[in-house]
């Protein structure tokens, strides 16, 4: 469910198609969403 990781980021949409924005390092966003899908998936 994509919008579960996106809205976590303060993003939205929908289960199959979701997003959210980050300014960020594209290192840091990456270590950012590996983590939370791997606590939370």
């Amino acid at each position: 469910d994509l919008f579960k990781i996106a809205s976590n980021f303060k993003g939205g949409g929908h289960r199959m198609a979701s997003a959210y924005s980050d300014n960020g390092s594209l290192r840091t966003i990456i270590n950012n969403l590996k983590k939370y899908i791997k606590d939370n998936i």
